[in-house]
């Protein structure tokens, strides 16, 4: 349970263990219609026809979004079906975790008529997570999840990781 997780780690802060680590990532959460309604609160829904990509392998993706209505499927860059998105659930989560989202290694493609699909808006979203503490616990699961099953031993993509900030300090001797 979410409000549980949250007030634990409240009052006890400290890393998982490896056995807690597996109970954690067992299974998303799921948002409510009224974590839905909150995240799409001024967002703007864009109706896509059967067919239609809303983004393609290698497409740099720039916002999350929900699936409102419609059927979206997953493809891999070869082409093969690997499953649907659920309706009401925050896809496109690549690109709050990083700055320079990398290049989707899936395609997207609408698999009914009149798709409805709202586009968030990253300040909103954080703004909103801000003062919802249960949503924000439930969006951090959902990304850690998603990252961890990428991240996975095994996990095969033909996607470059993004490029990692450095900072160089420059030493006197690199300057003469």
């Amino acid at each position: 349970d979410i409000q549980y997780e949250v007030s634990m780690l409240r009052e006890h802060p400290r890393a998982l263990e490896p056995q807690e680590l597996t109970l954690y990532f067992k299974s998303e959460p799921v948002l409510t219609k009224q974590e839905i309604e909150l995240l799409t609160q001024g967002a703007p829904s864009l109706v896509l026809q059967k067919w239609q990509a809303i983004y393609e392998v290698g497409e740099i993706v720039s916002s999350p979004f929900i699936l409102k209505r419609g059927k979206v499927q997953r493809f891999t860059q070869d082409g093969s079906a690997v499953g649907f998105i659920e309706p009401n659930s925050i896809y496109g989560t690549s690109s709050i975790i990083w700055r320079a989202s990398p290049p989707s290694s899936i395609s997207l493609i609408t698999k009914s008529d009149e798709t409805e699909i709202c586009v968030l808006d990253l300040r909103h979203l954080r703004d909103t997570c801000e003062k919802n503490d249960v949503l924000y616990a439930k969006l951090n699961k959902i990304i850690a999840i998603r990252l961890a099953k990428r991240l996975r031993p095994g996990f095969k993509s033909d996607t470059p990781s993004p490029p990692v900030r450095r900072s160089v300090r420059r030493t006197e001797r690199q300057e003469n």
